[in-house]
């Protein structure tokens, strides 16, 4: 997500909201090892337990961004 937040001039902080998609609930612990590790992420995320993602995915963030 940062890479592409980059390709298109615009870092965490032009993030206006944030889903995350959790396959299995116990996911949710890599996510919060993520998060401390992306400690430039600026918003709090709305957790969901979800089949949205792919099998291979522990998680998917979704994310809406603005440039001003």
């Amino acid at each position: 997500v940062h890479e592409i937040l980059k390709s298109r001039s615009m870092n965490w902080d032009n993030t206006t909201r944030a889903v995350a998609y959790f396959r299995k609930p116990d996911y949710y612990s890599e996510y919060k090892k993520w998060q401390k590790n992306n400690p430039s992420f600026p918003l709090p995320v709305v957790p969901v337990h979800s089949i949205v993602c792919r099998e291979d995915l522990l998680f998917e963030l979704e994310l809406d961004a603005i440039q001003v």
